[in-house]
């Protein structure tokens, strides 16, 4: 399906971007300046990727017409999954340890073998580790899939979208722990089978009013997370870019409808190329925003130039790495 290819293309991208843009938001504490809102903004409008990441991976896994047993599913997906997840996470440790060492503040040994067990190696390889956790219960779902009308479906996502929700506001806004905590894989349950249920609707909403949506979904994501950290600090205004907020979950939505609605956003061979690719890219890409961080502050620079050129620029030399990566016998496995 190419609108598939497209999706979790754009979505990557998406995810270059806002990493790109993330520094801006957190690093400058000046919130009325024009550089601090151009940074909101691009942050804001790229906060649909992960949600879409994980929708792709529903739409394709749960799709009713995949016919194999629950040992063949396994173990295509640890022979896909967990050779990167080794090796990703011993690759991030030692540039953790390699950039403390530069710096003369080396991570000790016992806060990189924290950050394996919180699932989170480098900063964004908990996605790694939270897809996996998808993965062990797809053949559950599946099962449940086969025995629950269409509608209870819905009921039964939507109720899992608020609850997930509310354990994420209050847990960031009000700054407590619900005494039956939500979080992990469990967390992105909802997302897994929307992705199914949008993949598998016939139900088509008007492009406008998608478009229209979504435009809102991001300017209240921005605006909201504005007025929050002006008057409750940042740290609680970040809840407005959490992947459950209640801005992010229609925005997610609207956007794979949108991606599913307009299937030839991308020239097909190359959504298919960068599409395979786009595990490896997701992976290698902190690496390249890093070195050019490093190189060259964005913020020397117009921040509504200098974070597209910068997403664009690591995405591309991430793309072409990974494509001569995937040329090499047994290192291709590792993307």
């Amino acid at each position: 399906m190419n609108w598939i290819n497209n999706a979790r293309v754009l979505a990557v991208l998406a995810v270059v971007c806002l990493h790109a843009a993330a520094g801006v938001v957190t690093k400058i504490s000046d919130w009325h300046s024009g550089i601090w809102w151009e940074g909101n903004l691009f942050d804001a409008a790229t906060r649909w990727c992960v949600p879409v990441l994980v929708m792709v991976s529903g739409a394709l896994l749960l799709n009713p017409d995949r016919r194999e047993d629950t040992s063949t599913f396994y173990k295509k997906r640890i022979a896909r999954v967990l050779a990167p997840l080794l090796f990703w996470s011993a690759f991030y440790l030692c540039w953790r340890y390699l950039k403390g060492w530069y710096r003369n503040t080396p991570p000790t040994t016992r806060e990189l073998l924290d950050s394996i067990l919180k699932g989170e190696p480098y900063f964004h390889l908990w996605f790694l580790y939270m897809i996996t956790g998808l993965y062990l219960l797809t053949p559950i779902i599946r099962l449940v899939l086969q025995q629950i009308d269409r509608t209870k479906l819905i009921w039964v996502m939507t109720t899992l979208f608020l609850l997930n929700g509310a354990n994420s506001a209050v847990t960031i806004l009000l700054q407590l722990e619900l005494g039956f905590p939500l979080h992990g894989f469990i967390s992105y349950l909802p997302y897994f089978v929307a992705g199914h249920l949008i993949a598998t609707t016939v139900w088509q909403p008007k492009s406008w009013k998608l478009s229209l949506a979504l435009v809102c979904t991001i300017s209240a994501t921005a605006v909201g997370c504005y007025l929050c950290s002006i008057t409750l600090g940042l740290t609680r205004g970040l809840y407005f870019y959490n992947y459950l907020s209640i801005t992010v979950v229609p925005m997610s939505l609207c956007i794979m409808l949108l991606f599913k609605k307009h299937s030839t956003l991308l020239p097909r061979n190359s959504a298919h190329i960068l599409s395979s690719l786009s595990l490896g890219i997701y992976l290698v890409h902190p690496v390249a925003l890093e070195l050019i961080e490093h190189l060259i502050a964005a913020t020397d620079y117009p921040t509504f130039m200098a974070i597209p050129c910068t997403t664009l620029f690591a995405y591309s030399v991430t793309a072409i790495l990974c494509w001569l990566i995937s040329r090499v016998p047994l290192l291709n496995r590792m993307i």
